[in-house]
């Protein structure tokens, strides 16, 4: 995840200091590093934390928040623990430049000493960068020169001012072509990579990150949540709630810059077909209440139930109902009780609840949870089957259909293969993978079932990036 610093052929246009002679092409590399001055003292004064910006096998190039001292030895480890592990280096500090574009300073450094074993990390970072697609490189530093510069502009507001309303007003002003901005890259940038095999695209994609990370995921709430996956997976139900509250009005972060970046996060084609589909499931509901009086209904990969406890809310919920949360996350379930409580017994009385802590293998393996659960009015499921195997999601097909009453609906959503709109924002930056399927590769999870009264698929109001699957038994 590298690529060459043209400037290594151009120092005179670009003033580089006259200290820093380069006998090798310098590869592109933003990597955390830490820096300390080798001396009787090791305290926290000779200790210095930045980033690498270029780095050869001979020296490197580095930014930091203050300038090092010059003829110093200083240690030097960089941080590339997913791909590479650590790479450690003693060096000294040639030169020092004040960088007013970083509001830091920039250190060259000649590598004095590295061993045989951290060698071979750098060259392999460099072997790496060679198979880099040219055009790929350059689009990425594209995207994080501009992601720089609306930082640069945000923070400097920031700094001028702080009155609420008028930094979401600065926001407001300003998002409408920024998003568009970034949409366009994001979508140049999976034209280019979308058909790279596996060992290619992880190369891609660790460059990708290595060069946006650190002003699209650590200091972006959302992001960060989706990347560190601390459930042990990308969409769960503190993500959809991050989605539900911060769509539309609400701004999460505490600078301007943050809250940008994370209301494009929550304003994505996924994130908006995620709002789509909630408000398609409390329409769902809403008929099956129509349709008998004390209906019941299973959620299946509940996460918050968001579309339960905002019928709650908005007193819509007028008949009894039976709602059965199925979940494989205690802390999921935890929180729907938690707002069950919230809501008081006023809002809650037409309901009766039951939360299960399972895995979806159980609706196949047990008996005994299949039998508790049969004569369901209306089963949904979203956010299960994306991660599901073809055969996994036909047997589980197949048992959530076994489970419905006589002209009970059963709701399968899935992420399409025929958008891609945004892979490149939240599946190669977040890493947030999913399976997409078509609509050939849906209905064939039915096959071979029989009491089946209609297989269709609906569309959701204004487009989705999901399939809508409905199945009604007769």
């Amino acid at each position: 995840m590298i690529r060459p610093d043209e400037s290594a052929r151009k120092d005179k246009k670009t003033n580089l200091p006259p200290e820093e002679k380069r006998g090798l092409p310098r590869i592109k590399a933003v990597l955390p590093a830490r820096v300390t001055i080798n001396g009787p003292a090791d305290d926290e004064t000779n200790c210095f934390s930045g980033k690498t910006v270029d780095l050869h096998e001979k020296g490197l190039r580095l930014s930091l928040d203050k300038p090092l001292p010059l003829s110093s030895s200083v240690n030097i480890l960089i941080s590339h623990p997913r791909r590479y592990g650590d790479l450690l280096a003693e060096a000294s500090p040639i030169w020092n430049r004040l960088c007013p574009a970083e509001r830091g300073f920039q250190t060259g450094l000649r590598v004095l000493k590295i061993k045989d074993v951290y060698l071979g990390v750098l060259k392999k970072i460099i072997e790496d960068y060679k198979s880099l697609e040219e055009k790929f490189a350059l689009l990425v530093e594209n995207i994080r020169g501009d992601l720089l510069g609306i930082k640069r502009m945000f923070d400097d507001f920031d700094r001028e001012d702080n009155e609420e309303k008028r930094r979401i007003d600065f926001i407001e002003a300003n998002k409408p072509g920024i998003f568009g901005q970034l949409d366009e890259y994001f979508r140049r940038v999976w034209d280019i990579i979308k058909d790279f095999g596996k060992d290619r695209y992880a190369v891609h994609q660790d460059y990708y990150q290595q060069l946006l990370g650190e002003l699209l995921l650590d200091p972006i709430e959302t992001n960060r949540h989706v990347y560190r996956k601390p459930l042990g997976y990308s969409g769960d139900y503190t993500m959809m709630n991050y989605i539900y509250d911060y769509h539309r009005g609400r701004y999460l972060g505490g600078s301007s810059y943050e809250r940008l970046i994370n209301n494009y996060t929550c304003n994505i084609p996924i994130a908006c077909s995620n709002i789509k589909r909630k408000n398609f499931l409390k329409e769902s509901i809403l008929r099956a209440l129509k349709r008998k009086n004390g209906a019941r209904v299973l959620s299946v990969g509940s996460g918050s139930a968001r579309e339960l406890t905002e019928l709650l809310k908005e007193n819509r919920i007028t008949a009894p109902l039976i709602f059965k949360c199925l979940d494989p996350e205690r802390l999921a379930l935890d929180h729907i009780a938690s707002t069950m409580q919230e809501l008081g017994p006023l809002k809650t009385r037409m309901l009766s609840m039951e939360y299960i802590c399972r895995n979806v293998t159980s609706l196949i393996r047990d008996k005994g949870l299949k039998e508790r659960l049969r004569g369901q009015n209306l089963i949904y499921a979203f956010g299960i089957f994306d991660y599901l195997s073809d055969r996994i999601a036909a047997k589980l097909t197949e048992e959530l259909i076994h489970l419905l009453d006589d002209k009970g609906v059963l709701v399968i959503f899935n992420i399409s293969a025929d958008e891609d709109s945004g892979r490149a924002y939240y599946e190669l930056l977040g890493e947030w993978n999913m399976l997409h399927w078509t609509k050939e590769q849906m209905l064939a999870w039915t096959d071979g079932i029989r009491g089946l009264a209609e297989i269709k698929f609906e569309e959701l109001a204004g487009g989705s990036n999901y399939l809508c699957l409905i199945i009604t038994k007769k």
